[in-house]
């Protein structure tokens, strides 16, 4: 990094084991034109904080050892596609919503970076719609898939529909 600047500091006690560590609000640059301003704890981000990356990426919200921890939303490059949910070790899990680059919605949960769980998507113009169950990124289990002249109600297999269900 080429440059720090530090705010205010506070001082919290953890009761666990009576040690004191200090948290910094600070600003910090890197050579590549990437920064962070937030909170530092340990010389790693802990807290709040937002990140810009290089290429125009932007993540503000929790951090826990240098990673995306907690809630925050993510921004791709100065565009409308985002993530905004719950973060773990640096990879989306938990609940969310997702808007991608062409306009594509998804909301519900995530494992490892991928839906997981139930949840919604809809296509950028919703002339397609899933509801149901998602595992590792693909529609598996129980869902409803709706598009311009059909609506399937059934089983999904790794993303094709598989077993019982009913097509109109």
């Amino acid at each position: 990094g080429i440059n720090a600047e530090y705010g205010e500091n506070s001082t919290t006690t953890k009761q666990k084991k009576k040690t004191k560590k200090t948290t910094k609000i600070i600003k910090y640059y890197w050579d590549n034109n990437e920064y962070y301003e937030g909170s530092i704890v340990n010389n790693q981000r802990n807290g709040f904080g937002k990140y810009y990356w290089s290429n125009g990426d932007f993540y503000e919200g929790q951090w826990k050892a240098n990673k995306k921890h907690g809630k925050g939303k993510f921004t791709w490059n100065n565009s409308n596609s985002y993530y905004e949910g719950d973060y773990f070790n640096d990879q989306r899990q938990g609940y969310g919503e997702y808007i991608s680059l062409d306009g594509d919605f998804y909301q519900g949960y995530w494992k490892f970076g991928l839906p997981h769980g139930h949840g919604i998507w809809k296509s950028f113009n919703q002339s397609q719609i899933y509801e149901g169950e998602w595992e590792f990124g693909l529609r598996h289990g129980k869902g409803t898939f709706k598009s311009y002249n059909q609506i399937y109600i059934g089983d999904w297999f790794n993303d094709y529909k598989n077993g019982f269900g009913t097509l109109t």
